[in-house]
């Protein structure tokens, strides 16, 4: 049997899946300067403040499992260390410092969870649970620091009409 010539077997079309992304900047002006760190410490009101004023880009879809609709997806925060609000001089080694602290003050982690679930409501809107799953990971650069958090949620579909 002859093998049919690959230029005359027709394409398929290729596989879609449906996938929310949202993008947002930070919206709260202030004309208070803190210090990120204070007595060696991280000032959480600081850090509160850059979070709420950084840009974040959220990607994310849901997957029908066995145990029902859950939603997959992705949050990059971008801190931007040039930023107004801060007092001290922005670069590599306060990055990299602000980036190790973050990752060991457990502290930060309910600062970090409520700004990745209000990006996830605006992925999926009321159909997000109060409860979700998260691994976070920092990366410094410059004058930024990027905060990558994939999410894990189940959604629910009641009251849900059509997508």
């Amino acid at each position: 049997m002859a093998r049919p010539d690959p230029r005359m077997v027709p394409r398929l079309p290729m596989a879609r899946r449906q996938t929310h992304v949202t993008w947002t900047q930070g919206g709260i002006e202030t004309t208070e300067i803190h210090s990120l760190f204070c007595d060696d410490m991280l000032n959480l009101d600081a850090l509160h403040l850059l979070v709420e004023r950084s840009e974040a880009i959220s990607e994310g879809r849901v997957e029908d499992t066995r145990s029902g609709d859950r939603l997959f997806g992705s949050t990059v925060i971008t801190l931007n260390l040039d930023s107004d609000c801060i007092r001290e001089t922005a670069g590599q080694e306060l990055s990299e410092r602000l980036k190790m602290t973050l990752d060991a003050d457990a502290r930060v982690h309910r600062i970090l969870s409520a700004r990745v679930y209000r990006e996830i409501t605006r992925l999926v809107g009321h159909r997000a649970s109060e409860s979700f799953d998260s691994q976070t990971r920092y990366v410094a650069s410059g004058c930024t620091v990027k905060i990558h958090a994939d999410f894990d949620m189940p959604v629910t579909t009641v009251g849900v009409v059509g997508e």
